[in-house]
């Protein structure tokens, strides 16, 4: 907060915050993520919040999806409903409805992993570790401070991922996103038909 950084702030806005010097004395870790997962992720995981919040509303999740769409005094309510997600969510009728919207109205960010972490630049964190493989990030990340830690994470993603992507949806997100695709490797290939 006195940063005004986040969890997913880039290496640059890290850099603007504390300085080149202090910046260079650090050891950079960092987590990267397969785009189309985090579609598929994003999708699940405000879908799982809009029909959590309905149930609890005695509503349904398209009542829910109406409230978010409009914006009106009821949505000021709803702490979620300014995220990109939920907006993208209200707005979509299916998984590559919410691709499309995600997509044009930049409701996720659409800026490279690559761009956002420096690689190839003096800022380029030291360790950069694909979130598929989580486990290894947090053995680097517990080798490097000498101390065991405790796991506040893991990568839950892969229960679900069983979506399917048009090829339209994958074509855009791959040229989008095709220097992360390049240059980490990822393991997971969506579903297309």
């Amino acid at each position: 907060d006195r940063f005004s950084l986040t969890k997913h702030s880039s290496v640059m806005e890290i850099v603007n915050a504390i300085g080149i010097d202090e910046y260079q004395e650090m050891t950079g870790f960092a987590l990267v993520r397969n785009p189309y997962s985090t579609f598929e992720s994003f999708y699940g995981w405000i879908g799982k919040i809009f029909a959590y919040r309905a149930k609890n509303n005695n509503s349904t999740v398209q009542d829910l999806k109406n409230v978010v769409a409009t914006g009106d005094e009821k949505a000021d309510q709803l702490h979620f409903a300014k995220w990109g997600s939920a907006m993208a969510f209200a707005k979509s009728t299916s998984f590559n409805s919410f691709v499309e919207t995600c997509m044009e109205n930049r409701f996720l960010p659409q800026t490279s992993m690559c761009k956002r972490l420096g690689v190839g630049t003096e800022f380029e964190p030291e360790h950069i570790y694909l979130l598929e493989e989580i486990e290894r990030f947090w053995i680097a990340l517990e080798n490097h401070l000498g101390t065991s830690l405790k796991r506040t994470h893991a990568n839950v993603s892969k229960s679900q991922s069983n979506y399917t992507w048009n090829l339209k949806n994958f074509e855009k997100v791959s040229q989008v996103f095709s220097e992360d695709i390049e240059q980490f490797d990822f393991n997971y290939e969506p579903v297309i038909r």
